[in-house]
């Protein structure tokens, strides 16, 4: 599918090697370096992309051409909430997460 659609950068990691960057992130208003694995980011079913990709994924998404309108409305209606650790109160569809307030990262 990803190369039908021209989804160059995009792959799951068991299909070819590819080079992470590194992650960081804030404990106790330190920047600690979080490595580069995918073992603690699977909210993506482990795929990498780029922005580009992710850009062309999103205007194919609604644009109508992967899915039915039927079923891309389903997405984007919301169906149940949770507190994100990150996002706070947040929203899902099938797929989607909709926040209500801008989020601010201190």
């Amino acid at each position: 599918m990803f190369l039908k659609y021209n989804l160059e950068y995009t792959f799951h990691p068991n299909s070819t090697d590819y080079n992470l960057v590194t992650g960081y992130e804030s404990v106790d208003n330190d920047l600690v370096k979080k490595g580069n694995s995918l073992e603690d980011n699977t909210a993506t079913g482990s795929l990498i992309s780029n922005s580009k990709d992710l850009l062309l994924w999103n205007e194919l998404l609604h644009s109508g051409r992967l899915l039915k309108k039927e079923t891309l409305q389903l997405m984007k209606s919301r169906y149940a909430s949770r507190i994100h650790p990150v996002f706070g109160d947040v929203e899902y569809g099938y797929g989607l997460l909709f926040k209500k307030t801008k989020t601010t990262f201190k």
